[in-house]
């Protein structure tokens, strides 16, 4: 395993923004893991999976950035509808995988751009579903005793956009589907895909969703209301396709989309009373090292 340092952290987010991480290291099992675990204090490790849902700030990460090597990227059907996943494996690799062995329930992942690992962790979700519907159980790493456990779906303790879960590493995921014809798949997968293209940036520098949904709405709408749809700041500017997703138009800084975010919640606030969520994390420090 090589710990490289300085690495730029940008090119490997969604949003192309970010400084560099003191260091850097893609471990390949679970002794480079330990060995990362017992060299570093935990505070100061990140985990870092497609870099979707992340904005990393412009003064970089002052630890060390872990993502998952190609041995955490697998997938294999282990019986009829259930599915065993590394969590360095792609949300779209394994839509397909499902839609190529006939196992519905997981078209929603072809709309997610992001790790199991990652979606493991936040929940993620779309399109009425969500990682809670559909895994079994997850293999993980205990960062603290470094042992190995396996954890029901009971056991992570889902909940909107998270998990009750802290200082685990996940490491592969037990999934279940159903028996499906493979057109039906292709089809709700297809529609999926097409409703993505015209109604979200997909071709542009964004992480996804800004914010949460509020019980009894959603904040693209109450974005709109507020003219959010309109806001720029520097080179970044809230989408008028879908203004629940901010853009990096090419040379956007991390502080950009940061005012961006406060922007919209004051606004958002002074009009409706409700405090946003933010669904996307914000790591990092605006001092450079």
């Amino acid at each position: 395993m090589l710990i490289k340092k300085q690495k730029k952290i940008a090119p490997l987010t969604k949003f192309r923004i970010g400084g560099y991480s003191k260091y850097f290291a893609k471990p390949d099992n679970i002794d480079d893991l330990n060995y990362l675990i017992d060299n570093y204090f935990l505070d100061d490790i990140f985990i870092l999976g497609a870099g979707s849902n992340l904005l990393v700030r412009d003064g970089g990460i002052d630890g060390i950035t872990i993502r998952l090597g190609a041995t955490f990227n697998f997938i294999e059907q282990d019986d009829m509808q259930l599915i065993k996943v590394g969590c360095a494996t792609l949300d779209c690799d394994l839509a397909k995988f499902a839609c190529k062995n006939g196992i519905g329930g997981f078209e929603f992942l072809i709309g997610i751009p992001g790790t199991i690992g990652g979606g493991i962790a936040m929940n993620a979700g779309a399109y009425n579903r969500s990682f809670e519907d559909i895994i079994l159980e997850v293999k993980a790493l205990d960062l603290v005793s470094k042992k190995i456990v396996t954890l029901s779906s009971e056991e992570i303790g889902f909940c909107y956009r998270g998990n009750s879960l802290s200082n685990y590493l996940f490491l592969e995921g037990l999934f279940i589907g159903y028996k499906d014809s493979i057109d039906n798949i292709k089809y709700n997968m297809n529609s999926i895909v097409a409703t993505r293209n015209i109604s979200q940036p997909i071709l542009s520098y964004t992480c996804g969703s800004t914010f949460q949904n509020p019980i009894n709405c959603q904040s693209w709408k109450l974005l709109k209301e507020v003219g959010c749809d309109k806001l720029s700041v520097g080179d970044a500017n809230f989408s008028p396709l879908h203004c629940n997703f901010i853009i990096n138009n090419g040379n956007a800084k991390s502080k950009d989309i940061e005012e961006l975010i406060h922007i919209a919640e004051n606004r958002v606030f002074d009009k409706f009373g409700i405090l946003l969520k933010k669904e996307i994390r914000i790591i990092g420090d605006d001092i450079c090292y």
